[in-house]
């Protein structure tokens, strides 16, 4: 089945400069309020610091970080490099098998955000609520739209993802995970929502279990003394179990550190140190996927090529690796950056990206077969796969502009999309790397978002 672009961001964060981002993200984002007559469009929040004081240089690229979808596949959510998280609402003809014909429509096709967020720092970790979705009962809007945000030597933040026309603060509440003996707040490294209304965070050593509605952790555990392990290092991701009512969570470090732990009798499943040599893990966890029919667990980690298979039922034994990632030692060796992957519905496989514009999928990973994968998608380095000719911001023509390879930074499927628009997965990806700091090239760095479908 092939797939096509059938939204993007356009040339929206392929500017050098954060400001010229907003700029250009501000310019599109009036057209549509302008052009719009059935709905009012609410204004987009400004910036809370100038790029060139706070935020980076003239020459950091705004990367888009990660991606989530809303509980119902309508709306897509990204936490960026310029302190952003921004909300986009997808086109509703998205893949009706219509839009291919539909060249004129230009708006329908161009991704921009219905809502923007600026914090005061670089967010370090999020979670976005599972709960979130925009068109849910009236309930979900205050409840459950909301995503958790961590930021260096400051409280945990529970931010709003409503849109709003005024300038109140979207900050709905602060969570204390404080280390006591040095009076400071913990580098919350790891945020996730276990349920619509509890979390867990995680830092050096430490471990915080939250309610929404208290400010205080309802627990905090000292990884080294509740794992009896020297050093646990910073925990780097966390991952609830995917069965119905268990409030057990993996963990993951970058000291390649590996864990699972049943919150609710406060006891350790499993702790696996794992190595180079013998799991083929790369340079730290930082992200852990358990299979849909709960057998096994995959770890992704930096500078690797492979990425093991853990068996659940065998006491979570490495029986497989999941091999050619990225295709080749030259590629992992340029960049640490993190490549988020995600698991197709009905046991599919898993899609993961990599560092030379591609999308490949191991379809056979939800028996525990590894081995080499296939090509998903080839997203290549098109800076126009979307037109944007009566969009373009700037002097220069689209069409002669020459990109620099970038990596697939996060693939997220559609909760929906394999059920509601026939049969077609719907995946979104993040696009997006910096170039090498030796690179005197003077081409630009394709970042943004693209769905295919």
């Amino acid at each position: 089945m092939n797939y096509t672009v059938r939204a993007s961001t356009g040339d929206v964060f392929t500017l050098s400069s954060f400001s010229d981002v907003w700029r250009r993200e501000s310019y599109y984002h009036e057209r549509l309020r302008l052009q719009s007559q059935d709905y009012q469009y609410p204004k987009l929040r400004s910036p809370i610091f100038d790029d060139r004081d706070q935020c980076a240089s003239s020459e950091t690229h705004d990367i888009v970080k990660d991606l989530t979808w809303s509980k119902d596949g309508s709306t897509l959510v990204s936490v960026c490099e310029d302190f952003g998280v921004r909300m986009y609402v997808m086109p509703t003809d998205l893949c009706d098998g219509e839009h291919e014909e539909q060249e004129n429509k230009i708006d329908a096709k161009l991704l921009n955000p219905l809502n923007r967020i600026f914090m005061n720092n670089s967010i370090i970790s999020h979670s976005v609520n599972p709960g979130f979705d925009l068109y849910g009962e009236e309930s979900y809007l205050y409840n459950f739209n909301n995503i958790l945000i961590s930021e260096r030597q400051l409280p945990i933040k529970l931010v709003s993802l409503i849109p709003t026309e005024d300038n109140d603060s979207p900050v709905i509440s602060h969570y204390q995970f404080r280390d006591i003996q040095n009076d400071r707040y913990f580098d919350s490294y790891s945020l996730k929502f276990i349920s619509g209304n509890n979390f867990v965070a995680g830092s050096t050593n430490y471990l915080g279990v939250f309610n929404v509605d208290h400010f205080e952790p309802l627990a905090t555990f000292k990884l080294t003394n509740f794992l009896s392990l020297k050093n646990f290092g910073i925990t780097s991701c966390i991952e609830p179990f995917k069965e119905p009512g268990s409030n057990c969570v993996y963990m993951g470090s970058y000291l390649n550190q590996f864990a699972a732990i049943d919150l609710d009798s406060q006891s350790t499943i499993v702790t696996k140190a794992l190595t180079p040599k013998e799991h083929g893990i790369g340079n730290g966890i930082y992200q852990i996927i358990e299979s849909d029919n709960h057998n096994f667990v995959y770890l992704l980690s930096r500078k690797t090529n492979t990425i093991p298979i853990l068996d659940r039922r065998m006491g979570y034994e490495m029986v497989d690796q999941l091999q050619d990632w990225h295709g080749g030692a030259a590629a992992i060796d340029l960049t640490s950056q993190k490549c988020f992957g995600d698991l197709l519905g009905k046991n599919q496989g898993l899609l993961v990206g990599n560092q030379r514009n591609e999308v490949k999928v191991w379809k056979d990973c939800a028996i525990g077969i590894g081995g080499k994968p296939d090509l998903y998608l080839n997203v290549g380095n098109d800076l126009c796969s979307l037109n944007t000719s009566e969009h373009h911001f700037g002097d220069e023509p689209c069409d002669d502009v020459k990109s620099e390879a970038t990596a697939i930074g996060s693939v997220r499927v559609n909760p929906n999309g394999d059920d509601n628009y026939n049969k077609k997965n719907i995946v979104a990806i993040a696009q997006g790397s910096r170039p090498p700091p030796s690179s005197s090239s003077s081409n630009v760095v394709v970042n943004g978002i693209k769905v295919y479908g």
